[in-house]
Order: C-alpha cells, then structure tokens, then sequence
C-alpha cells in the first residue's frame, strides 16, 4: 500500500524542489563564472610573460646604465608569479591541503592531478612524488612501498606513480 502525501507535504516536498534547483542553477553559474575567470587568468599571465620578453629586449638597446635602472625596476617592482620556484611552492601546499583535508580517500599521483586540473591548479607528477617524499622525511606521510605513503598513524594510504603494488603481494 502506497503511502499518500498530506497536502502540506507535497506543498513541503515542491519548496525543497524548488530551492534545489535554484541551487543547482547557482552552482552552473559559479562554476562558469570559475571557468571564465581561470580562462582570464590565463590570458593574463601569457600577456605578462610576452610585456616581460618585450621589457628585456627593449632594455638590451639602451646604455648599460640606464638598462640597469629598467633591470632593477623589472626585479624589484614588478612581482613575477609565475616563476618555477612560486609554482613548486603552490604545488606543495595543494598536495598538502588535498592529502590532509581528505585523510580517509586513498590516493594515487594521477588522481591529484586530476583534482589539481579541476580546481585550476598546476601540477605535475614528479613535482607531486617530491612533495610527498618530502612528507615522508619529515615523519608527516609514511612510505609504505613504492610510490605508496600513507598520513602517518591515520592509516590512510596514498598510492603514488605507475607502479602500484597489491597490497596481498608486497614486495
């Protein structure tokens, strides 16, 4: 026997319907919005690098010391995001905000990236195996095999690189 709704409940059951789907339509916008803006951002730096390139080309055509004061103004004024050492930075602390915010989810190196290219972020494996053997030398993740690191005493494990070992059969 089929259980009938009181009026109040089909009223109740539309509202909730209703605020579920203006959700669902806030979340389509806001994650166009991060699209665009990701996308933006992009074109931002590509424009950077090309105004950089073009500062240090201009800068070789003056005397020596008037291309030093463009040098300096170059270093010293203008920030410079995108350098290798800022983005292994960056990959640092979105390994570890991704490995410690989600201590029960098992993890492999393909994964991260994954999860790094869905929220916009650089990444790269050996970047990510460096970071997480890191981790292990600082007694923070424990190296249980190969490419394999668990958050110390959480027993979670983390499976990192190509060769995953079963678990039944550890080398």
């Amino acid at each position: 026997m089929a259980t009938q709704l009181k009026p109040n409940d089909t009223d109740r059951a539309s509202s909730y319907e209703a605020a579920i789907k203006t959700a669902l339509d806030d979340l389509h916008h806001i994650s166009e919005e991060e699209k665009h803006a990701r996308e933006h951002l992009v074109e931002l730096e590509r424009r950077a690098k090309e105004l950089e390139a073009a500062i240090k080309n201009l800068v070789t055509l003056l005397p020596s010391r008037q291309a030093a004061k463009y040098v300096d103004m170059l270093e010293t004024q203008v920030p410079s995001p995108n350098t290798e050492d800022n983005r292994r930075g960056e990959i640092f602390n979105n390994v570890v905000s991704l490995v410690f915010s989600k201590p029960d989810q098992v993890w492999n190196s393909a994964q991260i990236l994954d999860e790094f290219e869905r929220f916009g972020a650089a990444g790269n494996t050996k970047t990510i195996l460096n970071v997480l053997n890191y981790l292990a030398k600082k007694g923070q993740l424990q190296r249980v095999s190969r490419g394999r690191y668990r958050v110390k005493n959480s027993g979670v494990l983390f499976e990192c690189g190509a060769d995953i070992i079963d678990e039944r059969n550890p080398l």
